[in-house]
């Protein structure tokens, strides 16, 4: 017997809500879907759901109508991969995360909770969550269009999706100065890092933002590219290559339940890159000095 709610809120998702309920269908007894905005045929393509016209962007409000005690959130740009077994006969105690996989970045997030809990994408309750191997995908990464409430950090990553990043520096660190600890601080802090190097060429601030982030989890990948794209900067090519193999060795020995996202280029492709770039630098240099 199906005991899965399905809640989503829409606004104008024509060209994608019908992938997303197709896989979502044949495992839940219920779809509530909060209509925001939609001009488009998005909520004549939604038969069979419920409808309940909402002004907030917040999937918290659409939980009162659950009439299962298994609730999940979808967005409508996303769809079910893989997994979807997983979601038959669901009982969960307090909360399961799954992971959505959005280009070549997969994140993990509390999507699945009891009717009388809350959504919060800052991941606060993941040591109560229990992993599930499910693999949404994700049409959309508009992060602006996100269900949540905390302007500051989802602002601050609008501004560096349209390459502002001055003003995402100044929307993070306003973040960072009251929140700086957890997941989504260290990301944050992650992205302040990549910012610094790739586009101001601020090695050293970059070094100290993602030294930080190194001492809250040293076996991300993410990490350690960071800090070799640093050295590789300033030129400094052998501990490049040191930290790019670091991104490897430890990169390896992540387990795929836990919270943090991951970015698959970083674990093999960009590290093997750049340590051949770096190799053919070095080599190129003595060559040229013994000439």
């Amino acid at each position: 017997m199906k005991n899965l709610t399905v809640i989503m809120i829409v606004d104008n998702n024509e060209k994608t809500i019908s992938s997303c309920l197709q896989s979502i269908r044949p495992y839940a007894s219920q779809i509530i879907i909060g209509n925001l905005n939609s001009k488009d045929k998005t909520i004549e393509m939604c038969h069979g759901c419920e409808i309940i016209e909402i002004s907030s962007n917040n999937p918290n409000d659409l939980l009162q109508y659950s009439k299962n005690d298994n609730v999940l959130l979808m967005q409508p740009w996303e769809f079910i991969a893989s997994g979807a077994d997983n979601l038959k006969d669901i009982n969960v105690v307090h909360s399961s995360y799954i992971q959505i996989l959005s280009g070549r970045t997969i994140t993990k997030e509390v999507r699945i909770i009891k009717k009388n809990g809350s959504f919060n994408i800052r991941l606060q309750n993941f040591k109560k969550s229990v992993f599930l191997d499910i693999i949404a995908y994700s049409n959309n990464s508009n992060i602006s269009n996100a269900t949540f409430e905390d302007s500051t950090y989802y602002k601050a990553y609008s501004l560096i999706k349209e390459k502002k990043y001055d003003e995402f520096l100044k929307h993070a660190d306003q973040y960072l100065f009251v929140n700086n600890s957890g997941v989504a601080a260290t990301m944050l802090t992650y992205h302040t890092a990549l910012v610094k190097v790739h586009h101001h060429n601020k090695s050293k601030e970059a070094i100290e933002r993602i030294i930080s982030c190194l001492s809250v989890n040293p076996l991300m990948a993410e990490f350690w590219c960071v800090l070799g794209d640093a050295f590789y900067l300033r030129k400094e090519y052998a501990k490049a290559i040191s930290f790019y193999e670091n991104a490897i060795i430890l990169g390896s020995k992540r387990k795929k339940s836990d919270i943090w996202p991951v970015e698959l280029d970083k674990y093999k492709d960009h590290p093997n890159k750049m340590i051949e770039s770096s190799k053919v630098i070095i080599r190129d240099s003595k060559t040229y000095h013994r000439q």
